[in-house]
């Protein structure tokens, strides 16, 4: 699922912004029928993985989350108006290769574009993301441990504004399709294009 902001806001990555978009996401999380499990916070839109149990219960849960996001990052901005450009796109996960393949898409999504964290073979996951809780990696043997800055540490601190999936196919049944690589860029084929960039 995809939320993209209106064009000239500031960068969501920016740690005060991030910060307001942070404990927007832990406030909407979770609700009847609605749970946020994974996500990413790119400077212009955000990638979530939620569980819901029907439409309906979809559709209020990010519609809240959304508001709660253009309230946050409003009032962080000292503006008004709207934030977001236009509606979330979203799909169905449908098997263990699609979730897979969307969980290696979303929580390595900044490696997309921040190229010089593939060109330096550490041990990086974004502190803008679910991903440094992602338990789940597959580590190559050459890659060396990540000795966070100051910054990814600030962000780190805050915690995983996800909580723990319940449904089969995002809790283990992804595992059937493969490992998800800690160092794997993102391609424009990696997941089908509705879900997009």
């Amino acid at each position: 699922m995809i939320l993209k902001v209106e064009q000239g806001l500031w960068s969501l990555r920016g740690c005060k912004v991030y910060r307001a978009v942070h404990g927007a996401l832990c406030g909407g999380n979770l609700r009847e029928g609605f749970r946020l499990v994974e996500y990413s916070v790119q400077q212009n839109h955000l990638h979530l993985i939620p569980e819901a149990k029907n439409t309906v219960d979809l559709s209020r849960g990010i519609q809240g989350l959304a508001i709660r996001l253009a309230c946050a990052l409003n009032r962080t901005m000292r503006r008004t108006g709207r934030v977001f450009a236009d509606r979330y796109r979203s799909r169905l996960l449908t098997d263990p290769l699609d979730a897979r393949n969307t969980l290696r898409y979303v929580l390595n999504n900044a490696r997309r574009h921040v190229r010089r964290a593939t060109r330096n073979q550490t041990r990086w996951t974004d502190p803008c993301s679910s991903a440094p809780w992602f338990r789940h990696w597959s580590l190559p043997p050459e890659v060396a441990d990540f000795a966070p800055d100051s910054r990814h540490r600030a962000l780190l601190a805050l915690g995983s504004a996800g909580v723990p999936p319940r449904t089969t196919l995002l809790a283990y049944g992804w595992t059937r399709a493969g490992p998800i690589e800690l160092l794997h860029v993102p391609g424009p084929r990696d997941i089908a294009p509705e879900f997009g960039p």
